[in-house]
């Protein structure tokens, strides 16, 4: 993995629960993080 990638990732990038004060808070830091595509068209053949 390049230098770039790993200061991107989701490992470098996410924090512990704890270090929230609710679940709110560390779920939506969570789908920051994982940053997911959702409108994203269905293509066939691509994985």
């Amino acid at each position: 993995m390049s230098e770039l990638n790993a200061k991107n990732s989701y490992l470098a990038q996410r924090k512990p629960r704890s270090e929230f004060g609710t679940r709110e808070e560390y779920l939506e830091h969570e789908l920051q993080v994982m940053a997911p595509r959702r409108w994203r068209p269905n293509l066939p053949f691509r994985d």
